[in-house]
């Protein structure tokens, strides 16, 4: 994906960020990122395709409740400190980056050792409150992983923040492998249980922890080390806003998952975790696109605000172009997608990832790159807690009532659009734009309309050969969406072109794009 390359103003601050900074293409790294996203999220989905067809559907919820879990207090316990290394490394000389490096890290190490403290001692209260005794056992074995995965957090930020956004892909496609083969390997050749798995993801992290630290460095070895003019203080003043709003976050994303793993059994949880989830492409493009462009809204904020726009909205172009078309297949064709990852026994998951897919449509961007440059950290907490404490009673009305467990995912992506709409209001305000100028409007409606004539003819065909293999049925159905949308893309003027990034050898298939 291309994003705009953008000069910096070189002052005493930023010269250091202009010259290692900027060195290179922000679409190359961009580029990069994505590929680390897509391995990541590629090998992920792998993981619970082959686990879900070994386990029983008991087993598994337990397994998902413990990632669950996990990923759950991980929000807190990372401290907005992930994004701090993209906040102050552009702000300080390149000599002095090494000692911001040490700082954060440290920070990490001690907030791990407690995250695994605190599931050990107390994986029986967890048990009791997600209402499964098996899964204390599980959490006292999964314990260590906190201490070796906090310090890995932020990676990203670091290496994007010096162009080595190419060993990012390369160190997340191996760390991910190497999870995924110490988790399935023993269950598939050694029969064994989902603690056995769980065994493997406590070994996958402990080397993933080792070749972080390797990277973490890579930047800046062989430069003298001087001590840096942040502070421990301003650190903190800075992930403080941002873990008030992780709070909010972890709340408002957990509290779908705990009402249904609480409520409506281990059964239930299994088929919604799977199914009320982005398809991988989707947080790819999203998140390697605020990877590259945290740091340089946070250079630009210094001196040159007035360029943050026009960055904005060119990635929010792209990234609608990409997402939207693949929404609009995954809503329609969800029960497909389903089968095909997860077995028969999960096709009532489609349910879930067709509602899970309407959020594409509105969260194309993150909001925290261009809040954090902007110094609109408590607008970005505020937002996330307004709705983290209305989403509570929703969901425990809908339980209350015995609505269809669907309900409580419709709840989640309703206030997901009105968190959006929001933030898009407190952008516009600090960089005095309107909405219709961050937005466009046209171009997406266009897209829209495209994606939706593009499951005409699939989803017309779909009725008369339902019968057929469920891996078949998805190469058919999606086969015939994408190219209707490609021919479509030709005959509407709609264009791909500035999507596509190519080296000067391969310029000649520009003309084969729309």
């Amino acid at each position: 994906m291309r994003l705009d390359y953008i000069d910096l103003q070189t002052t005493s601050k930023t010269k250091y960020f202009k010259t290692y900074m900027l060195s290179s293409s922000n679409s190359r790294q961009a580029t990069w990122v994505a590929i680390g996203q897509f391995s990541a999220f590629a090998i992920g989905v792998i993981s619970p395709m082959i686990l879900s067809r070994y386990f029983t559907k008991v087993d598994y919820g337990t397994y998902k409740q413990v990632m669950y879990v996990y990923n759950t207090m991980l929000i807190v316990f990372t401290f907005g400190l992930p994004k701090a290394y993209s906040y102050f490394i552009p702000r300080v000389h390149i000599l002095q980056s090494k000692d911001v490096i040490n700082k954060i890290s440290r920070i990490f190490v001690i907030l791990g050792l407690i995250f695994s403290l605190l599931l050990f001692f107390g994986a029986s209260l967890i048990s009791n409150v997600l209402n499964n005794p098996d899964i204390e056992d599980a959490v006292r074995w999964f314990s260590p992983t906190p201490l070796f995965l906090l310090p890995v957090m932020g990676l990203e930020g670091i290496l994007v923040s010096y162009k080595k956004a190419k060993h990012i892909a390369l160190f997340t496609f191996v760390t991910r492998l190497l999870t995924l083969l110490c988790t399935i390997v023993p269950v598939i050749l050694f029969d064994g249980t989902y603690i056995h798995s769980i065994i493997g993801f406590d070994i996958a992290s402990l080397v993933t922890c080792a070749l972080s630290y390797y990277l973490k460095y890579l930047p800046t070895r062989g430069l003298s080390h001087e001590r840096t003019e942040v502070s421990y203080k301003e650190i903190f003043s800075f992930s403080l806003p941002l873990l008030f709003a992780s709070l909010w976050i972890m709340l408002f994303q957990s509290t779908n998952q705990f009402f249904v793993s609480r409520y409506y059994g281990n059964e239930v949880f299994a088929e919604f975790s799977n199914g009320f989830m982005d398809l991988p492409i989707i947080p790819m493009v999203i998140n390697s696109v605020a990877t590259v462009i945290a740091p340089i809204f946070a250079g630009l904020a210094v001196n040159n605000k007035g360029e943050i726009g026009p960055i904005w909205n060119s990635a929010l172009s792209k990234t609608v172009k990409i997402i939207y078309p693949i929404s609009m297949y995954c809503i329609l064709f969800s029960g497909i997608v389903m089968t095909c990852l997860y077995g028969r026994q999960y096709a009532d998951s489609g349910v879930f990832f067709s509602i899970k897919s309407i959020e594409g449509f509105f969260s194309v961007i993150p909001f925290y790159p261009i809040l954090m440059a902007m110094g609109k950290t408590r607008e970005y907490s505020r937002v996330h807690m307004i709705f983290a404490v209305v989403l509570i009673p929703i969901d425990y009305i809908l339980v209350h009532f015995s609505a269809p467990v669907y309900s409580i995912g419709i709840a989640y992506v309703f206030c997901s659009l009105c968190k959006v709409f929001f933030q898009f209001k407190t952008v516009g305000r600090s960089l005095d734009y309107s909405i219709s100028q961050l937005i466009p409007i046209k171009e997406i409606l266009k897209i829209l309309f495209i994606s939706f004539l593009s499951t005409l003819i699939p989803f017309a065909l779909l009725h008369v050969i339902a019968g057929v293999n469920e891996w078949i049925l998805l190469l058919i159905t999606g086969s015939l969406f994408f190219l209707g949308y490609y021919v479509l893309c030709w005959m509407t003027n709609l264009t791909y072109r500035d999507v596509i990034l190519l080296n000067e050898k391969l310029k000649p298939i520009l003309k084969f794009i729309p």
